[in-house]
């Protein structure tokens, strides 16, 4: 079992409020791996509450915009990734298929995912 501070800091509490955190894990200082679990549990049952931002909107501009409205991890995550691109352009890639008809071009992206469609809604406003 790994070792757990006994001291929270002050990013910490910020990050994972007691509340917020006996909420969802029954307990204040659950571990990293309890944590990790559970956050990837969120990201992938909010799939159906999801934004997907061009790469030039930066993480830091998405935080910015949406924290004073709703808790990052708890409420919202964003993850970096790939979306399909319609053709050729700028920032997008040519992935190679074994059939020379099915080349998908591929461009970067953030994706923005939600807990509820409310909050989805709410995202959508401010982001725009």
């Amino acid at each position: 079992m790994p070792m757990i501070s006994k001291v929270k800091s002050e990013h910490y509490s910020l990050m994972f409020p007691d509340h917020m955190m006996l909420k969802h894990f029954g307990e204040t200082r659950p571990s990293v791996i309890q944590r990790a679990d559970k956050f990837q549990k969120f990201w992938d049952s909010w799939s159906d509450n999801q934004i997907i931002m061009p790469m030039e909107i930066t993480q830091l501009r998405v935080h910015k915009i949406l924290q004073p409205h709703m808790k990052s991890l708890f409420e919202w995550q964003i993850r970096p990734g790939m979306t399909e691109a319609t053709g050729p352009g700028q920032n997008i890639t040519k992935h190679m298929s074994t059939d020379a008809r099915n080349h998908k071009y591929m461009k970067k992206a953030l994706f923005v995912r939600f807990c509820d469609p409310d909050l989805h809604a709410l995202a959508r406003i401010l982001l725009s």
